[in-house]
């Protein structure tokens, strides 16, 4: 099984680390670096890869599930409140 670098990951925007993910450019507002501090060895920089493609289906397929949860918002389960968090982090908001 092939282990990809595990989280929190992080945005900066032009702002170097070491232990990098990825970078992305842009041809008007600069560059961003998705870093973390748990850089290891043994990870396979194809794992990320695929994560990072399989991101936009991931907040789609978490989306989804949200909307068809209908429970009420001050006694819903964990994973409710984990999937709100991750998805304002995948919008760039705060959650």
């Amino acid at each position: 099984e092939k282990r990809y670098t595990p989280g929190p990951w992080n945005v900066d925007k032009e702002n170097a680390h070491t232990g990098q993910v990825a970078t992305c450019h842009g041809d008007y507002d600069g560059w961003y670096e998705v870093w973390t501090m748990e850089w290891s060895d043994g990870v396979d920089q194809e794992a990320n890869a695929h994560l990072i493609a399989a991101a936009p289906d991931l907040l789609e397929a978490l989306e989804t599930a949200v909307w068809e949860y209908n429970g009420p918002d001050d006694d819903c389960p964990e994973w409710v409140a984990q999937a709100h968090a991750a998805i304002a982090k995948a919008r760039g908001e705060k959650s």
